[in-house]
């Protein structure tokens, strides 16, 4: 089993690379823009990349699922392996050339769930890899290191992320609600994993009802690997190709062994979205 799981996490490695070249290589052009049905602002050049997952997809793995932002199949069949990929993730970033932009890649199995993940930061040098029972792997400079598991900080100084975007004044509430003051507040302009894996903050709140697959799957491979709970904000868990509830008031990332306390914390106010 090891080796299937080395064969695919080499596969995605492999993609990543030869897709993170690809956005290098356009990163400085002008794009023409598409906007896509749910509102967000893509390139060409994901779709060129999204046609690169594809063919190697298919010469390598045609006997496996393919699930991507511009995939046209989004439906999931849960006992089926899936490649869960995001072209560009943070297209908005890329179009105004901005480094948080990434490309991610995860593969899914049925029985063993999400075995093996890559997160590329392209112009910031930054790329993550996960593969089941294996410590996660940075790479940075040419130089790879293993991360080790999150340290255990007091709750106290803990300190909070919420999204550039959405109800700013939302966020505030819930935050002021359960006393985190204003130093522990931080606003993301960048990447929500990047910063947490850089020490911009500690927790993540995103008050959204749904996150796509594709922009989620290799994130919280990754953090689940490193000691982080990746759930809803009621604290419940989710897995791949579970939907959401419609009253699903968001989600949230925190350390594990402080998941619960948080989730207390906040109950009063997420019950009352």
């Amino acid at each position: 089993m090891q080796s299937y799981y080395k064969s695919l996490a080499k596969f995605l490695d492999n993609l990543s690379s030869d897709v993170s070249k690809l956005m290098l290589e356009q990163f400085e052009s002008e794009h023409e823009l598409k906007k896509l049905p749910s509102g967000k602002v893509i390139s060409e050049v994901d779709t060129e990349v999204n046609l690169l997952i594809n063919q190697r997809i298919a010469e390598n793995y045609p006997y496996y699922m393919f699930i991507s932002e511009q995939s046209k199949h989004k439906e999931i069949v849960r006992h089926e392996s899936y490649f869960i990929i995001d072209e560009i993730c943070g297209s908005e970033l890329y179009v105004n050339k901005k480094s948080g932009f990434s490309f991610r890649g995860a593969f899914f199995d049925p029985k063993d769930g999400l075995i093996t993940s890559v997160v590329s930061y392209p112009k910031k040098d930054f790329y993550l890899s996960m593969t089941l029972d294996e410590p996660i792997k940075l790479t940075k400079g040419g130089n790879t290191k293993e991360l080790p598991k999150i340290q255990i900080k007091k709750t106290e100084d803990l300190v909070y992320g919420y999204p550039d975007a959405g109800d700013e004044m939302q966020y505030l509430k819930l935050l002021k609600s359960i006393g985190i003051p204003d130093e522990h507040i931080k606003k993301e302009t960048d990447s929500r994993l990047y910063s947490i894996l850089t020490g911009k903050y500690d927790i993540a709140i995103v008050m959204e009802p749904s996150i796509p697959e594709w922009e989620w799957t290799a994130e919280k491979a990754i953090l689940n690997e490193l000691g982080y709970a990746f759930t809803y904000l009621t604290g419940e868990n989710f897995s791949f190709g579970q939907k959401p509830s419609e009253e699903n008031p968001g989600y949230l990332i925190c350390p594990a062994y402080c998941k619960d306390e948080i989730v207390s914390k906040m109950r009063f106010f997420v019950n009352n979205l």
